[in-house]
Protein backbone atom coordinates (compact mmCIF):
# COMPACT_ATOMS: atom_id res chain seq x y z
CA UNK A 1 0.00 0.00 0.00
CA UNK A 2 1.33 3.52 -0.69
CA UNK A 3 0.08 7.15 -0.03
CA UNK A 4 1.16 10.17 -2.65
CA UNK A 5 2.02 13.85 -2.02
CA UNK A 6 -0.65 15.66 -3.98
CA UNK A 7 0.99 18.84 -4.39
CA UNK A 8 2.00 18.81 -7.68
CA UNK A 9 -1.65 17.62 -8.46
CA UNK A 10 -3.01 20.63 -6.75
CA UNK A 11 -1.04 23.07 -7.60
CA UNK A 12 -1.40 22.91 -11.38
CA UNK A 13 -5.00 21.30 -11.64
CA UNK A 14 -6.18 24.02 -13.98
CA UNK A 15 -3.92 23.27 -16.72
CA UNK A 16 -2.75 19.47 -15.64
CA UNK A 17 -5.19 16.31 -17.42
CA UNK A 18 -3.33 13.98 -15.03
CA UNK A 19 -6.07 14.92 -12.45
CA UNK A 20 -4.73 13.80 -8.59
CA UNK A 21 -5.55 10.33 -8.05
CA UNK A 22 -6.47 11.10 -4.16
CA UNK A 23 -4.51 11.39 -0.90
CA UNK A 24 -5.82 8.22 0.42
CA UNK A 25 -4.17 4.99 1.16
CA UNK A 26 -3.85 3.10 -2.45
CA UNK A 27 -3.33 -0.78 -2.93
CA UNK A 28 -1.61 -2.31 -5.56
CA UNK A 29 -3.84 -4.32 -7.37
CA UNK A 30 -2.08 -5.69 -10.24
CA UNK A 31 1.47 -5.37 -11.67
CA UNK A 32 3.49 -5.54 -15.33
CA UNK A 33 7.06 -5.87 -16.48
CA UNK A 34 8.05 -5.09 -20.33
CA UNK A 35 11.48 -3.98 -22.07
CA UNK A 36 11.11 -0.60 -24.16
CA UNK A 37 15.19 -0.94 -25.78
CA UNK A 38 17.42 -1.01 -22.97
CA UNK A 39 14.74 -0.22 -20.93
CA UNK A 40 13.25 -2.53 -18.07
CA UNK A 41 9.23 -1.04 -16.69
CA UNK A 42 7.84 -1.81 -14.26
CA UNK A 43 4.07 -0.68 -13.71
CA UNK A 44 1.94 -1.55 -10.67
CA UNK A 45 -1.90 -0.60 -11.03
CA UNK A 46 -3.70 1.25 -8.35
CA UNK A 47 -6.58 1.67 -6.74
CA UNK A 48 -7.29 4.40 -3.59
CA UNK A 49 -8.93 2.42 -0.81
CA UNK A 50 -12.01 4.87 -0.41
CA UNK A 51 -12.66 6.72 -3.87
CA UNK A 52 -11.74 3.67 -6.25
CA UNK A 53 -9.84 6.35 -8.14
CA UNK A 54 -7.35 3.85 -10.19
CA UNK A 55 -4.03 5.25 -11.57
CA UNK A 56 -0.80 3.88 -12.89
CA UNK A 57 2.61 3.91 -11.31
CA UNK A 58 5.36 3.26 -13.56
CA UNK A 59 8.81 2.79 -13.31
CA UNK A 60 11.27 2.53 -15.97
CA UNK A 61 15.05 0.73 -14.60
CA UNK A 62 18.01 0.88 -16.02
CA UNK A 63 21.43 -1.34 -15.22
CA UNK A 64 19.39 -2.11 -11.71
CA UNK A 65 18.92 1.97 -10.96
CA UNK A 66 15.50 3.82 -11.31
CA UNK A 67 15.46 6.39 -14.09
CA UNK A 68 12.75 8.19 -12.08
CA UNK A 69 8.80 7.55 -11.63
CA UNK A 70 5.56 9.14 -13.91
CA UNK A 71 2.06 8.43 -12.00
CA UNK A 72 -0.41 8.03 -14.71
CA UNK A 73 -4.27 7.97 -14.67
CA UNK A 74 -6.34 6.37 -17.43
CA UNK A 75 -8.47 9.15 -19.37
CA UNK A 76 -9.70 6.88 -21.95
CA UNK A 77 -10.06 3.62 -23.29
CA UNK A 78 -11.16 3.31 -26.88
CA UNK A 79 -12.49 0.41 -29.04
CA UNK A 80 -12.68 0.97 -32.88
CA UNK A 81 -15.63 -0.83 -34.46
CA UNK A 82 -14.39 -1.25 -37.75
CA UNK A 83 -11.36 -0.94 -40.34
CA UNK A 84 -11.81 2.56 -40.69
CA UNK A 85 -11.61 3.24 -36.80
CA UNK A 86 -8.71 1.03 -36.53
CA UNK A 87 -6.49 2.88 -39.46
CA UNK A 88 -7.40 5.97 -37.81
CA UNK A 89 -4.84 4.68 -35.16
CA UNK A 90 -2.85 2.52 -36.36
CA UNK A 91 -1.95 3.15 -40.51
CA UNK A 92 1.86 2.76 -41.19
CA UNK A 93 2.11 6.19 -42.94
CA UNK A 94 -0.97 8.08 -40.89
CA UNK A 95 -1.38 6.71 -37.52
CA UNK A 96 -2.25 9.12 -34.66
CA UNK A 97 0.28 6.35 -32.59
CA UNK A 98 3.42 8.35 -34.20
CA UNK A 99 2.13 10.97 -35.32
CA UNK A 100 4.42 14.07 -34.91
CA UNK A 101 1.78 15.62 -32.74
CA UNK A 102 -1.46 14.59 -30.83
CA UNK A 103 -4.53 17.07 -29.76
CA UNK A 104 -7.21 16.10 -27.48
CA UNK A 105 -9.66 18.55 -27.78
CA UNK A 106 -11.62 19.69 -24.75
CA UNK A 107 -15.09 20.05 -23.79
CA UNK A 108 -15.45 23.91 -24.76
CA UNK A 109 -13.52 23.48 -28.40
CA UNK A 110 -10.14 23.89 -27.99
CA UNK A 111 -6.87 21.55 -27.90
CA UNK A 112 -4.60 20.59 -25.41
CA UNK A 113 -1.94 19.93 -27.39
CA UNK A 114 1.37 17.22 -26.91
CA UNK A 115 4.17 16.86 -29.00
CA UNK A 116 6.01 13.44 -29.91
CA UNK A 117 9.01 12.78 -27.34
CA UNK A 118 10.10 9.21 -29.12
CA UNK A 119 11.98 9.70 -32.99
CA UNK A 120 13.26 12.41 -34.66
CA UNK A 121 11.89 15.31 -36.60
CA UNK A 122 9.66 13.21 -39.14
CA UNK A 123 6.32 13.41 -39.01
CA UNK A 124 5.76 9.80 -38.37
CA UNK A 125 7.58 7.58 -36.62
CA UNK A 126 6.63 4.01 -36.24
CA UNK A 127 5.43 2.92 -32.75
CA UNK A 128 7.29 0.64 -30.37
CA UNK A 129 6.27 -2.78 -30.07
CA UNK A 130 6.69 -4.48 -26.66
CA UNK A 131 4.96 -7.79 -24.58
CA UNK A 132 3.77 -7.93 -21.33
CA UNK A 133 2.34 -9.59 -18.90
CA UNK A 134 0.05 -8.12 -16.77
CA UNK A 135 -0.37 -10.06 -13.14
CA UNK A 136 -2.95 -9.95 -10.23
CA UNK A 137 -0.87 -12.61 -8.05
CA UNK A 138 1.64 -11.68 -5.55
CA UNK A 139 5.00 -13.49 -7.30
CA UNK A 140 4.27 -12.12 -10.80
CA UNK A 141 3.40 -15.65 -11.99
CA UNK A 142 0.48 -16.11 -13.70
CA UNK A 143 -2.07 -13.05 -15.52
CA UNK A 144 -2.77 -11.32 -18.40
CA UNK A 145 -0.38 -11.35 -21.71
CA UNK A 146 -0.78 -8.70 -24.15
CA UNK A 147 1.01 -7.40 -27.37
CA UNK A 148 1.30 -3.56 -27.54
CA UNK A 149 2.44 -0.93 -29.79
CA UNK A 150 2.71 2.62 -27.97
CA UNK A 151 4.03 6.73 -28.10
CA UNK A 152 4.99 8.98 -25.99
CA UNK A 153 4.04 12.67 -26.17
CA UNK A 154 4.75 15.46 -23.96
CA UNK A 155 3.95 18.99 -22.86
CA UNK A 156 5.46 21.51 -20.91
CA UNK A 157 2.87 22.73 -17.87
CA UNK A 158 5.78 25.04 -16.03
CA UNK A 159 9.44 24.98 -16.64
CA UNK A 160 10.35 22.27 -14.37
CA UNK A 161 7.17 20.07 -14.79
CA UNK A 162 6.34 18.30 -17.75
CA UNK A 163 2.82 16.07 -18.67
CA UNK A 164 3.51 13.30 -20.37
CA UNK A 165 0.59 10.98 -22.81
CA UNK A 166 1.07 7.63 -23.47
CA UNK A 167 -0.83 6.47 -26.29
CA UNK A 168 -0.99 2.90 -26.66
CA UNK A 169 -2.68 -0.52 -28.78
CA UNK A 170 -2.96 -3.13 -26.27
CA UNK A 171 -4.37 -6.60 -27.34
CA UNK A 172 -4.93 -9.12 -24.15
CA UNK A 173 -4.50 -12.74 -25.94
CA UNK A 174 -5.66 -16.19 -24.33
CA UNK A 175 -3.65 -19.02 -23.59
CA UNK A 176 -2.95 -20.09 -27.19
CA UNK A 177 -1.67 -16.72 -28.40
CA UNK A 178 -5.00 -15.27 -29.52
CA UNK A 179 -6.71 -11.93 -29.38
CA UNK A 180 -9.35 -11.70 -26.36
CA UNK A 181 -9.45 -7.85 -26.31
CA UNK A 182 -7.70 -5.34 -28.08
CA UNK A 183 -8.44 -1.25 -27.63
CA UNK A 184 -6.91 2.13 -27.22
CA UNK A 185 -5.48 3.28 -24.18
CA UNK A 186 -4.51 7.07 -23.47
CA UNK A 187 -3.19 8.03 -20.08
CA UNK A 188 -1.42 11.08 -19.25
CA UNK A 189 0.90 11.66 -15.92
CA UNK A 190 3.63 13.57 -14.75
CA UNK A 191 7.08 12.91 -13.19
CA UNK A 192 7.21 12.06 -8.91
CA UNK A 193 10.26 12.34 -6.77
CA UNK A 194 11.06 9.74 -4.49
CA UNK A 195 9.71 12.06 -1.50
CA UNK A 196 6.25 12.14 -2.99
CA UNK A 197 5.38 8.59 -2.68
CA UNK A 198 5.08 6.80 1.05
CA UNK A 199 5.25 3.38 0.68
CA UNK A 200 2.92 1.92 4.14
CA UNK A 201 3.19 -1.87 3.52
Amino acid sequence: MVRFDESKFVINSDVLKAQSPGGGIHTVAAGEKFMIGSLKIYRFYLEENETKQQSVLQIPVSNEEMEGMVLFRIIEEIYPQDEEEWDFWLNEETGCIGCKDFRIREEDGSDTLYYRIWGDDERYVKPIFFRSVISTDSYGLTGMKTENLGMIYGREITETLQEYLFIVYEKLLDDDGHTEEAKIILMVGIDLGLAEIDVLV
